[in-house]
């Protein structure tokens, strides 16, 4: 293996810890608590809802029948 000249190595090393440095920073931003609701409302958002934004009646309906067949079973089994 060919020695690299001390130069080339801090240069990699500088690229390494900048690049570190941003995922750190990305993660970071990525985990606050808003972004994070923020994010899950929109992929609520975007299940329920058309691009007019209009209800997606099959999704839904699907959801409120589910919800109520564990309702109905809660009640059977409490």
């Amino acid at each position: 293996m060919a020695s690299q000249k001390p130069q080339d190595i801090a240069k990699e090393i500088e690229a390494v810890r900048n690049r570190f440095v941003k995922a750190v920073d990305e993660i970071a931003d990525r985990s606050q608590p808003n972004r994070i609701v923020d994010s899950q409302v929109q992929r609520l958002k975007s299940f329920y809802l058309d691009d007019k934004g209009g209800i997606r009646i099959d999704r839904a309906g699907k959801t409120i029948a589910v919800i109520l067949v564990l309702a109905i079973l809660r009640k059977l089994f409490k």
